[in-house]
Parts: C-alpha cells; sequence; structure tokens
C-alpha cells in the first residue's frame, strides 16, 4: 500500500511537471544571405512558443528588460531537433536548440504568455531536413497531451537563390461565443518575390506535424489561399458533460511556400499552432464586442521597416456609444522580441490606447507580424488587427506624375474616347488582397464620376511596374477636367508580403481635360499611333464570396505614341 501511494505520487509530479501548461507556437526560417551559395549556409531560425501565464510568469518589466521566462517548475526547456534520418541531419550539421524564451506577451484575461528567441545555425547547402519541437504537455483544458511542431527546411537553391519560408501571424487565443459564426484570419506571406503561399490543416503523417492536436476544430472551414478559417463556436461534448461551460480548442495549420499558383509541390512548410476559447456570451455584457483600429494601417497590411529604426504603434481599443458604462480593461498582442510596453490608458469616453515601440536588430531582417486585440471588463474580446512588417525591405509608392515627365497617361487634353488608363511604380505589382481599396475619377466641379474596385474589377491588370484600368463606355463631358485618385494599397508589391501603394490624390497631381473641339482654336488634336500588345499575367487566386478564385489574364493593351 505505501509503495502504491509511491508510485501515485511520483505520477503525479511527473504529470506536474510535462501537463498543464503548453499552448500553441509556430517555426519559420530564412538564410542570412539567400544569394550566397557557398556552404555553410547561415539560416536563422524563429520560434515562438505560448503557454499558461500561472506557469510561465511574465509582466511588463519582464518584457522592457529583456528578459527570459521565469518557469516556477524550473522544467528543462524546449527544444529543437532534427527529426529526418540520422543520415540527413548529420550531413546538414543541424544542431538542436535549447534555450528560454523571452516574454514579448502576456494576458491574464486568457492566462496566456507567450515568448520567442532567434537561433542561427550554419548549415549545410543543399540540405533537405526536417525539424521539430514536441512535448507532452498541453494545458489541461484542452484535453490532450502530445504537440508536435514540424517544419520542412529545403536549402537547396533557386534560379540563384535560397528558399526562405513563409512567415504565419495571430494571436495565441481567439475567443468565439456559442453559435457564434467567426473568421479566424491567420496572417501567411513569403518573403520570396513571386511564390505563392497556401495554408493547409496540419496531420499526422511520417513526420507527426500535430502530434494529438490534429483536426480539433469540428466542421471547421479553411482557405487554403487567404489562411482564414470559418467556424461556428461550440462547447465540447466532454465538457458538457463534466458540467463546463467553457471548450478551448488546438488549430493546427501548415503553412507552405510554391514556386507558382500551378505547382502542387512545396518547396518549405512551417506550422502554425493556437487557441480557440469557446464560451456562453457573459449575462450582462454590453451587446457588441469592442473593436481595436486606427493601428497604424488597415488590419493584414504590409509595409517596410528598416534595421535600427524606432517604429511606435499605439493600439486603440473602443467600447460602442451604447455601452457607456463598459470600459476596456486589458489588450492581448502578439509581439516580437524586443518590444517596449506602456500602461495602457482611458483616450476619450469609449477609447482607451496601449503602446509599444520597437527597434528591429538584424537577426530579425524578414517578415515580422504584429498583432493585438481589445478586451473589455466582462472578458470579451474584439477580432484581432494584425500587420506584417518587412524589416529591411525596401518600400515603395506610385510615383507622382507630372506634366513635364509625367508617368501617368493620360495628363493634359484628351479625346472624349478615353478608355485606357496607367500609372507606374517604383516596383513590379501585383494585385491587392486588401477589400475597399479604389480607383476614383473625379470631375472638377461633379464630384465622383467613376469609382474602380482594384480586388475583384476585371478592367484593372498590372504589368511589370505598371498599373493599368479601363473605363469602358465612358460618357465623358466636352471640356471638363478630370482627376484621379488612387485610394492606399490599390496594387501591392509582388514581393516580401506585398507592401502596399501609398496614396495618391488631389487635383493637382494626375487630371486630364476632355477636349471640346468647339472651345478650340485648333481643329483637332494632334495625331497619335497605337501598337497592340498582348500580355499575359501569372495567375493569380484570391477569395471572393467565399470561393477561391484563380484567373490568367491574358488582355490586349493599345500603348499611344
Amino acid at each position: 500500500m505505501q509503495i502504491h501511494t509511491w508510485i501515485l505520487f511520483f505520477l503525479s509530479l511527473l504529470y506536474s511537471s510535462l501537463a498543464d501548461h503548453y499552448k500553441g507556437g509556430s517555426i519559420s526560417w530564412r538564410p542570412v544571405s539567400p544569394y550566397s551559395l557557398s556552404s555553410p549556409v547561415q539560416v536563422v531560425i524563429t520560434y515562438r512558443d505560448s503557454w499558461a501565464l500561472s506557469r510561465y510568469a511574465c509582466n511588463d518589466t519582464t518584457i522592457n528588460k529583456f528578459l527570459t521566462y521565469n518557469d516556477t517548475q524550473n522544467a528543462t526547456a524546449a527544444s529543437i531537433t532534427c527529426i529526418s534520418s540520422s543520415t540527413a541531419c548529420t550531413a546538414s550539421n543541424f544542431t538542436a536548440i535549447s534555450s528560454k524564451l523571452y516574454c514579448t506577451d502576456f494576458s491574464t484575461a486568457f492566462d496566456v504568455s507567450t515568448g520567442s528567441y532567434y537561433s542561427k545555425q550554419n548549415l549545410a547547402l543543399n540540405s533537405v531536413i526536417d525539424i521539430a519541437s514536441r512535448g507532452a504537455s498541453w494545458s489541461s483544458e484542452i484535453l490532450m497531451n502530445a504537440w508536435s511542431l514540424v517544419s520542412h527546411m529545403d536549402l537547396t537553391p533557386i534560379s540563384g537563390k535560397i528558399n526562405s519560408s513563409p512567415v504565419s501571424g495571430s494571436l495565441p487565443v481567439i475567443q468565439f461565443f456559442v453559435n457564434e459564426l467567426r473568421v479566424i484570419q491567420i496572417l501567411a506571406s513569403d518573403w520570396d518575390s513571386g511564390q505563392v503561399v497556401r495554408c493547409r490543416w496540419s496531420y499526422q503523417s511520417s513526420t507527426d506535424e500535430c502530434g494529438s492536436a490534429c483536426f480539433d476544430l469540428p466542421n471547421a472551414s479553411l482557405s487554403p489561399i487567404d489562411c482564414a478559417i470559418t467556424w461556428t463556436g461550440v462547447l465540447r461534448s466532454a465538457d458538457v458533460a463534466n458540467g463546463l461551460n467553457q471548450s478551448t480548442y488546438v488549430v493546427a495549420v501548415t503553412v507552405e511556400d510554391f514556386v507558382n499558383a500551378s505547382s502542387t509541390t512545396p518547396l518549405s512548410s512551417v506550422p502554425h499552432q493556437l487557441l480557440v476559447q469557446v464560451s456562453y456570451k457573459p449575462a450582462g455584457a454590453c451587446a457588441f464586442r469592442p473593436t481595436i483600429n486606427s493601428f497604424l494601417l488597415r488590419n493584414r497590411a504590409c509595409f517596410a521597416w528598416s534595421v535600427g529604426s524606432r517604429l511606435s504603434l499605439s493600439f486603440y481599443g473602443y467600447i460602442s456609444t451604447s455601452c457607456y458604462n463598459h470600459s476596456i480593461v486589458a489588450f492581448v498582442s502578439s509581439t516580437p522580441f524586443n518590444v517596449n510596453k506602456t500602461s495602457f490608458y482611458q483616450y476619450t469616453n469609449f477609447t482607451w490606447v496601449a503602446t509599444i515601440s520597437w527597434t528591429p536588430t538584424s537577426d530579425q531582417v524578414g517578415l515580422v507580424p504584429i498583432c493585438a486585440a481589445s478586451v473589455d471588463d466582462y472578458g470579451q474580446a474584439s477580432d484581432q488587427n494584425c500587420v506584417m512588417i518587412a524589416v529591411g525591405a525596401t518600400g515603395f509608392s506610385i510615383l507622382t506624375p507630372t506634366f513635364v515627365q509625367g508617368t501617368a497617361s493620360p495628363l493634359g487634353t484628351t479625346l472624349s474616347t478615353q478608355t485606357r488608363f496607367s500609372i507606374q511604380a517604383t516596383l513590379p505589382l501585383r494585385r491587392t488582397k486588401l477589400n475597399n481599396t479604389f480607383i476614383y475619377i473625379r470631375g472638377y466641379d461633379v464630384g465622383y464620376y467613376k469609382t474602380i474596385d482594384c480586388k475583384y474589377s476585371g478592367d484593372v491588370y498590372f504589368v511589370n511596374k505598371t498599373l493599368i484600368f479601363f473605363v469602358r463606355n465612358p460618357s465623358w463631358t466636352l471640356g471638363r477636367t478630370y482627376y484621379v485618385d488612387l485610394g492606399y494599397g490599390v496594387a501591392t508589391a509582388d514581393q516580401y508580403c506585398g507592401t502596399e501603394t501609398s496614396y495618391l490624390n488631389g487635383y493637382y497631381y494626375w487630371r486630364f481635360t476632355i477636349w471640346n473641339p468647339q472651345m478650340s482654336s485648333t481643329t483637332t488634336p494632334p495625331p497619335t499611333t497605337t501598337t497592340a500588345t498582348t500580355h499575359t499575367v501569372t495567375t493569380r487566386c484570391y477569395d471572393y464570396r467565399n470561393r477561391t478564385v484563380c484567373v490568367e489574364e491574358t488582355f490586349t493593351i493599345f500603348l499611344y505614341n
């Protein structure tokens, strides 16, 4: 009996050391010098994990002083190992990574603490291996044990360049209420120009991508192009049987990059795992979730930033004006290492603000996601708001046209039959993935004349560095002056995560006047000649009204001389 008691005591200690704390994570990697094809290849591996805050304590002081976690049970730090054959692992020169994580974020509302670190490896050129972080320690409310994050690495050069993996990002926990339909948007982008990124569910195969957490979210729908998950919140039957009114699920997704839209063979893969918490809406809570916006740029935006330059971001959390007796009590976030955070404060009657500052280091060159959500006094969380920062990338903008050497066409006086418009940018362009991105044609004295949706319109094309759009069957007013406004993000760069074009608006930038022969002292405008050129644009895929649409755009353009 005494021996049996000691066995039970030992097992309880073992369980407490291995369980009740893991809450998801991600792995990504990139070569430091992708165009250097000599061996070894220096690779930076970025690892992010989330844990139970009650196990891995963290606060603003820990974050602002760039300190590692204080594990209350002093367990061995999680490690990343090579799981390919011993021959492949040895030949690659991969060294197992075991390091404490630096805390970057925490939330008492969701009992979660997130940390990250960067590791440099000198690997053999042409290495093809799988690396993994594994354990048996999902947080107890998840009702599972084994977890597994697996990334596929291939350092074989492609067209004179070594591939970088995709990068993913989201909050560590997304909140649902029972019977609530919501979308979980995972950021997924690639540093390499021209490649296509797709998402899929992780699965148990020879590499075991997700441990016991595969396909844990019942009846969820995943869009492979947008990496968006649509789901209606339900409680686990096991939780209901135990009298619980809250359930926690695991979302296990694998993000892959492909050489083009038609390819089915991934170049690399990275894991992304997060939690979904489902409960009943609290009694007395505001009828509307809080919101978060004015977050530097719009949700899912991508923009370039320089190494060593200080970036300041403010999160604005809003309470509905119909809920005047409620307040924002916290922000939950996912931010990179080396971030400083300030305490949030009330800005107006319905607005609260939290600010972070970050100076990227050379080890952080590449894509870096940042996400945030606001939480009200009844524990309701807003939708997450995320941006992807291309550290070390070259920013770009639409070139401002001038009357002397303008890149826009038409400028000045043009015929009433004018249908084709074009303007150049400083980098190759592709179609935007952002909603509500428009080209506006305005009359000097009549307001709007034409609005063109740059995401969905078939009259918008991109040829290398040129944005081209058409106005079908125009009804211009003779003698009237019009001008073109380009809204933010009407196009994205065909590289990095798609850094977006800035605004170009105002009457003096891109304007044209429709020729009126009755008011002109000349008989006709100067004659023009045209050259017809057929262009085929690379296939692009996007989600439109819950359908995946892929289009290869072939069209003829008349170039005016």
